[in-house]
């Protein structure tokens, strides 16, 4: 186990196979070269939950099912932890949650587009996608460009290369795709849009989401989340009510 981390720059979550992400109560499976979760996503994502919690709390909420649209899910750490945060408040559901998460992780996705024209429409759509400009991931650790999957790191789609070289690419094509996927009005003040971002490139992520909802009848609001050491990486966009 030692050697592997010393000669290989194998990763630990490799090695013992599993991760932890707040709040889930068992550890995520974790092999090469699945995205390895971040504490940075964990702290993101437990805010989300509990902006949710505190909409879903509201008198005006419909009856219908709360919809999220997982975008790039990887481990299904950001799924399994949104499932977790918003069931264990639910009447009833506590119990047996423990292998609902355990079956949910063993699901295996298929790699498609998305298809907007799907009736089903998401209160949430939220994505961690890849952010990396293609000219950073040369510098980054061994440990991670030795291991882990480069698709899930370089902001750069592979058929049509961008100019700009930003790692904005997925956010573009999400946000353009956004007239499809979210619901009308949505269900409260709860956010509609959250997004993990790199260093560097939150206010352009806004700038995306605000010249969006130009045009709209409604106003977005959008928050910039810091994670804890200061770095700006999470957007979050609700409707300003």
């Amino acid at each position: 186990m030692v050697r592997e981390m010393i000669d290989e720059d194998k990763p630990l979550a490799y090695v013992l196979g599993t991760q932890p992400f707040h709040p889930l109560p068992v550890d995520l499976l974790v092999r090469p070269p699945t995205l390895i979760p971040r504490p940075e996503t964990e702290h993101w994502v437990s805010l989300l939950i509990d902006q949710i919690l505190a909409a879903r709390d509201e008198p005006s909420r419909t009856a219908r099912p709360y919809r999220i649209l997982d975008i790039g899910t990887g481990t299904g750490c950001i799924a399994l932890a949104l499932t977790h945060g918003l069931l264990r408040t639910c009447e009833g559901r506590e119990k047996g949650s423990f292998s609902a998460l355990q079956q949910l992780q063993g699901l295996q996705p298929s790699r498609s587009s998305i298809d907007t024209s799907h009736p089903i429409k998401f209160d949430l759509v939220v994505s961690n996608p890849p952010y990396i400009p293609l000219h950073e991931y040369a510098h980054l650790d061994r440990s991670v460009r030795e291991w882990e999957d480069r698709g899930a790191l370089v902001g750069e789609s592979t058929t049509q290369p961008s100019k700009e070289d930003d790692g904005l690419v997925f956010y573009r094509r999400i946000v353009s795709l956004l007239d499809g996927l979210l619901a009308q009005g949505g269900q409260g003040e709860e956010p509609v849009v959250a997004f993990e971002v790199g260093k560097g490139q939150a206010r352009n992520v806004e700038g995306m989401l605000l010249e969006w909802q130009s045009g709209k009848g409604e106003k977005l609001e959008v928050e910039i989340v810091e994670d804890p050491w200061g770095i700006e990486r999470a957007v979050f966009a609700s409707w300003k009510r």
